[in-house]
């Protein structure tokens, strides 16, 4: 997995290449809760080439999700692959990060 990170003020873009799986989740949720923790109010995700979301990954957004919500601030999937689309849509969480 590789992040990239771009900053815009009070918002940043991360752009993730790779899988997100049980060995590249807790880098990304690292690297979410490190950006939740500073000045930092929206993060927005680009999925574009995540090429496998397994349900650790799925657990590291959602738990994400839940820490930006905490602390008022918002995550969102602004592109994201085909296979990562079909996948938060089938487990109902399409909708949580738009």
């Amino acid at each position: 997995m590789k992040i990239y990170e771009n900053s815009e003020g009070a918002r940043v873009i991360l752009e993730l290449e790779g899988n997100l799986d049980e060995n590249t989740s807790a880098m990304v949720e690292k690297k979410l809760g490190s950006l939740l923790k500073s000045d930092t109010l929206n993060i927005d995700l680009d999925m574009s080439r995540v090429n496998y979301i397994s349900s650790i990954g799925i657990c590291a957004l959602v738990a994400s999700y839940k820490r930006a919500v905490k602390s008022r601030k918002k995550i969102t999937i602004i592109k994201m692959s085909d296979k990562v689309d079909n996948i938060l849509s089938s487990v109902g969480l399409l909708a949580l990060f738009k």
